[in-house]
C-alpha cells in the first residue's frame, strides 16, 4: 500500500513539473499532434444546436434505446461489466422505452462498420445545471458512411420508432378548430380480430402496406401522399371496427369531420391544414350532410346543407 502511495505522490509531482516548466501552448501543439496520427473521429451531439433543440440528440436517445436490449455488445466507460440502463413508461406512448444511463457505451454495427455511441452527463455545482450530449466514435475512414448513410438512418428509423410506440389519438372539432385535449384510444380491434371476409380483408391489407410503403414512389410521380376509401352501410355493420383496426395497424391518429359542424368552406379548409402528417380523416355521414348538384340544370346549393336521412357512409382518407 505504501509503495503505491510514493507511486501516486512522484506522479503527481511529475504531472506538477511539466504543467510548470512546458508552456501551454507547447502542450497544445503536442496534443494536437498526437491526434494526427489517431485513427478515430468523435462527433459530439448536445442537446441544443444553435439557439434550437437539436433534433439529432433527441433522435440518437429514440434509437439507441431501440436498440439497448437487441445489442450484445454493450460496455461501461471503464471497461469492465455492462452498466444499468434505464427503463420507463409514460402515457403517450405504448410500450417500455429505454435509455442508456450515464457514462454508458453501445456498439452498433453499421453494414459491418462500428459505431460507438456513448452517453455523458455532468453537472456543474456552481452553475446548477446538467449538461448531458452523445459522442459518436468511428474510424475517420468511415466519415462519409456516418455524414451520408449512418446519420440519415439514425434519423430516420428513430421518426420509424417513435411513430411504432406512440399511442394513437382521437380529434373532434371544436368551435371550428380541432380540440387541442385529443383522447388516446386504447382500442383493441386488429385486422387479426375483424370479422371480415379472407380476401376482402387481405386485399384492404394489401393495399394499405403498399399505401404506407410508398411515400417515395408519390413524391416520384409528383402525386399527394394520401389514400381514400367508402365505407357504405347501416349501423352496427362494423365500419368503425374497420377504423379502428386500420389506426392500430398504421398507428395513425384519427381525425373526426363531421361536416354538421364546419360552418363554411373556409372553415374547412382550415380544418384540412391542421390535420398532422400521418393521420386518417374520417368524413362522417356524408350522405346526410351534402345534396348532389344537378349541374345540367344549373342548380346552385348552399354549402353543406342538411339533408335529413339514415346515416349510412363515412369517407376514409389516409395521409
Amino acid at each position: 500500500m505504501a509503495s503505491v502511495l510514493s507511486l501516486l505522490g512522484a506522479f503527481t509531482i511529475i504531472r506538477s513539473t511539466i504543467r510548470e516548466l512546458i508552456p501551454q501552448e507547447v502542450r497544445a501543439y503536442l496534443w494536437n499532434l498526437t491526434q494526427r496520427f489517431s485513427s478515430e473521429f468523435t462527433l459530439v451531439i448536445e442537446r441544443t444546436h444553435g439557439s434550437s433543440s437539436n433534433s439529432l440528440f433527441k433522435a440518437a436517445a429514440i434509437y439507441l434505446g431501440g436498440h439497448v436490449l437487441a445489442s450484445a455488445t454493450v460496455f461501461d466507460s471503464t471497461g469492465g461489466s455492462p452498466q444499468r440502463f434505464l427503463v420507463g413508461k409514460s402515457e403517450n406512448v405504448r410500450n417500455f422505452t429505454y435509455a442508456l444511463d450515464k457514462n454508458s457505451e453501445i456498439v452498433d454495427l453499421f453494414r459491418g462498420v462500428p459505431m460507438k455511441w456513448k452517453f455523458r452527463l455532468d453537472f456543474s455545482a456552481t452553475t446548477q445545471i446538467e449538461t448531458r450530449w452523445y459522442e459518436l466514435c468511428f474510424n475517420k475512414k468511415h466519415a462519409e458512411i456516418v455524414k451520408s448513410e449512418y446519420l440519415p438512418h439514425v434519423l430516420d428509423t428513430a421518426k420509424r420508432l417513435k411513430d411504432q410506440t406512440r399511442t394513437v389519438k382521437f380529434h373532434i372539432i371544436r368551435r371550428d378548430w380541432w380540440c387541442p385535449s385529443a383522447v388516446n384510444i386504447d382500442h383493441p380491434m386488429t385486422f387479426e380480430t375483424l370479422a371480415m371476409d379472407a380476401d376482402l380483408k387481405k386485399n384492404i391489407l394489401d393495399d394499405l402496406n403498399s399505401f404506407i410503403n410508398g411515400k417515395e414512389y408519390y413524391k416520384k410521380i409528383g402525386r399527394l401522399w394520401k389514400r381514400g376509401y367508402l365505407l357504405y352501410g347501416p349501423p352496427g355493420t362494423g365500419k368503425s371496427s374497420l377504423i379502428a383496426a386500420m389506426a392500430n395497424h398504421l398507428n395513425f391518429d384519427i381525425y373526426n369531420l363531421n361536416l354538421s359542424a364546419v360552418k363554411s368552406d373556409s372553415v374547412l379548409e382550415d380544418l384540412l391544414l391542421q390535420v398532422s402528417n400521418r393521420s386518417i380523416i374520417v368524413v362522417e355521414d356524408i350522405d346526410c350532410t351534402i345534396k348532389l348538384q344537378n349541374r345540367e340544370a344549373g342548380e346552385q346549393v348552399d354549402s353543406f346543407p342538411r339533408v335529413q336521412v339514415i346515416p349510412k357512409s363515412q369517407i376514409l382518407f389516409c395521409s
